[in-house]
């Protein structure tokens, strides 16, 4: 009787450590599964999407024209910006293109009335410059470009330019004033009211000569800050920057939309709120 019953303690025994194995190796066989599986997804995200979204300036030069300033943003591998002379800003010319996943791109020149405008073809490099050969699509006469990515406003010494007309009496030597330079602005306030009324005089002084395009907007209202950068650009057309609000409880800030729509062509430059109120930056048109 206890040999029956000590047979069956080692039948018992085995079973139960056959089954441990089975489970263990059925275990590693189901994480690697799951690991692959993940990878897999992984894979299929990233691989379907290999662009990166960005909003940079730029500067450089398109063959001998030099202190080129480019501002060019991709979302979703749909390109758009513009560029213009830093030290002689007549204009600015627009850009749209496309960017694929291998960092390839081509950028349209956009040219009223011009459907054989020049193109930018190039690459993005892994340090974030832009390179390539702007095509004169129509008699394909093509010359090198190259832009460097920058993170602050360029130093660059503009001289004052001379213009010297022909010899006759009476005549003398014209001075042309410097391109205006970019401006990093700061304006800070005691309070929201004592922030709105020196935002509304700094920079009405500033832009009433001058057409500035504010980039790189940040507003602070719980220390009551507001900083931008000023960017000399001849398609602008603002008169001052204005600092709005109104209280949450009307659900939308009705003082804001006033003003844009009392003002055509303003534009919103950045939104904020807090539990009490809404609160918008607005570049009011002239």
């Amino acid at each position: 009787m206890s040999n029956q019953n000590s047979i069956n303690s080692q039948d018992v025994l085995k079973a139960f450590k056959s089954n441990n194995k089975e489970r263990f190796w059925k275990e590693k066989i189901i994480a690697l599964a799951v690991l692959l599986s993940l990878c897999l997804i992984l894979y299929f995200i990233f691989s379907g999407n290999k662009t990166k979204d960005f909003a940079s300036r730029f500067q450089g030069n398109i063959a001998t024209k030099t202190n080129l300033i480019l501002y060019l943003s991709a979302k979703d591998g749909v390109l758009s910006g513009y560029y213009y002379d830093f030290c002689d800003s007549i204009k600015k010319t627009n850009i749209k293109g496309a960017l694929d996943e291998n960092g390839k791109f081509v950028l349209n020149e956009l040219e009223e009335n011009n459907p054989n405008s020049p193109s930018l073809n190039g690459s993005l490099g892994e340090d974030g410059s832009l390179s390539g050969e702007r095509v004169e699509n129509f008699s394909n006469t093509k010359s090198s470009f190259y832009f460097a990515r920058i993170t602050a406003i360029p130093s660059i010494n503009c001289e004052e330019v001379i213009k010297k007309g022909p010899k006759r009496p009476g005549k003398v030597t014209t001075k042309i004033p410097p391109t205006p330079q970019p401006i990093k602005l700061e304006v800070k306030g005691k309070d929201l009211k004592d922030l709105r009324s020196k935002l509304d005089k700094r920079t009405k002084k500033i832009m009433e000569a001058i057409n500035y395009m504010p980039e790189n907007i940040i507003l602070d209202i719980s220390n009551y800050k507001f900083t931008c950068d000023l960017i000399p650009n001849p398609s602008a057309n603002f008169s001052k920057i204005g600092l709005f609000f109104g209280p949450k409880s009307n659900g939308f800030c009705e003082s804001c939309s006033n003003v844009l729509n009392r003002n055509p062509g303003s534009e919103e430059l950045i939104k904020d709120e807090d539990k009490d109120y809404y609160y918008s930056v607005i570049a009011i048109s002239k």
